[in-house]
């Protein structure tokens, strides 16, 4: 797994692109990050709590 999929820079200019954190998580399991990875990003980027970033992963 390369270094970039660790950084949240990446999603965070999806952010401000204006897109989605469906679309966001959507580009991340496309790009191959893990149930935990999904998490952090949401959490992270996205300010979701942590029961719905859970939510939404497993929604998937």
């Amino acid at each position: 797994m390369s270094d970039d999929l660790l950084s949240l820079d990446f999603y965070m200019s999806l952010k401000n692109d204006g897109v989605s954190a469906q679309d966001a998580l959507n580009i991340a399991i496309d790009r191959g990050l893990g149930e935990l990875l999904l998490i952090r990003m949401l959490r992270g980027v996205y300010e979701l709590s942590f029961a719905d970033a859970t939510n939404l992963v497993r929604q998937v």
